[in-house]
């Protein structure tokens, strides 16, 4: 615990055993006190138990309080008590810090793994606290945490929509609206996205209370963009003061207009298959090839070239020629080869052979000599 300005008296209390320290034990029961100019450091001791603490403070002056240390699953942790399982959350509320002491009412759900997820009813006004209240199942003691920093809500609201996608090479305008409920006057506008992409925008706008002032930002994605980039864009505005601001996170892609929507085309050339013999359990020495050209025409170009059946080796010509040649050599085994070639938007042509013999001619070859034998048999036998 920090506390700074001038403070006459500072007292601790470990409120269920009755023990207290001050300023004038440097080394007391429950910890110890430094100071350095006007700021005391309050070090309490690592054996001091868990629980309600009062911290009480003598000062004809304002201070400040800053409260430092570990959350309660990491308390826990060091005790040797795992995970979220060896507590119970309670209750939590927004405390408001200046003014009459009120609380927001909530609701938690326990999402698992440690998760808790509170919906709280109202939002008060100016600023306040988050402060948690749970139980210890394994010592059975209660404990609280209070979050350290001060939040309010903000007087200031920023709109912007991006209704389509971003093209790379493109600028693309993006509307804002800023209103705010507080003291008007000028507001600076700062904007970032995670790309690095150039933008342009207003350093600053001017603002009438309950009034929306319109402005806009400008994104030019560099050409050579890939197609399916995300963009994350974050737009702040501040009132000069300091004291207000407010910010808007908006996400879109960059998409590349396609207008190739014709899938590349893949014509057989040649098939030697020859040497492949009849009977399929002697294919293992053999093999076979096969030739094909590919094009994508006046398309967009093909990107790749692979197998989807067959379990042969494909080569090919460059890519980026106009005319691609392929040659597909496999053993006399693997009999069906289906070459899938797709073009830089996603088009997909193919290419489908197959060398599998067809089995009518030699069952009918047997089936005629079997009746002819039949028939032989029942003449003898007639005679």
């Amino acid at each position: 615990m920090h506390c700074s300005h001038q403070i006459r008296r500072v007292s601790i209390f470990e409120a269920h055993l009755g023990v207290s320290s001050s300023q004038g034990d440097t080394i007391g029961k429950l910890g110890t006190l430094e100071t350095v100019g006007n700021l005391w450091r309050i070090r309490l001791n690592a054996d001091s138990l868990q629980g309600n603490w009062l911290l009480k403070v003598n000062s004809n002056q304002q201070y400040t309080l800053k409260v430092t240390g570990q959350p309660a699953t990491l308390m826990l942790s060091v005790l040797g008590r795992k995970g979220p399982s060896s507590m119970t959350i309670g209750d939590v509320s927004l405390v408001t810090v200046s003014g009459p002491e009120t609380a927001s009412s909530s609701t938690t759900l326990d999402m698992g793994n440690g998760d808790i997820l509170v919906t709280v009813d109202a939002i008060p006004e100016g600023e306040f606290v988050v402060t948690l209240e749970g139980t210890d199942k394994v010592s059975n003691s209660k404990f609280q945490r209070q979050s350290t920093t001060q939040m309010s809500i903000s007087k200031v609201k920023i709109m912007a929509v991006v209704d389509s996608s971003v093209r790379p090479g493109e600028s693309f305008g993006i509307p804002i609206s800023v209103l705010t409920q507080g003291s008007g006057g000028k507001y600076s506008v700062n904007a970032r996205n995670d790309r690095g992409f150039p933008m342009s925008h207003p350093d600053s706008i001017i603002l009438t209370t309950g009034v929306y002032t319109n402005t806009s930002l400008t994104i030019t994605p560099p050409a050579d963009t890939p197609s399916g980039t995300d963009v994350t864009l974050t737009v702040e505005a501040l009132s000069d003061s300091g004291v207000d601001s407010n910010y808007v996170v908006m996400r879109f892609s960059v998409l590349t207009k396609i207008t190739d929507f014709i899938q590349p085309v893949c014509k057989l050339m040649s098939v030697l298959a020859d040497a492949c013999p009849q009977d399929v359990s002697q294919c293992k020495p053999f093999q076979w090839e096969l030739a094909a050209n590919l094009t994508d025409g006046n398309g967009t170009g093909i990107e790749s070239v692979a197998l989807r059946q067959g379990s042969g080796n494909i080569t090919t010509t460059s890519l980026s020629d106009p005319f691609i040649l392929a040659n597909y050599t496999a053993s006399c085994c693997s009999q069906i080869v289906e070459i899938v070639a797709v073009d830089k938007v996603g088009n997909v042509g193919k290419c489908y052979h197959s060398i599998v013999r067809s089995a009518g001619p030699p069952a009918l070859t047997m089936s005629l000599t079997m009746w002819l034998g039949l028939l032989i048999s029942a003449l003898v036998t007639r005679f």
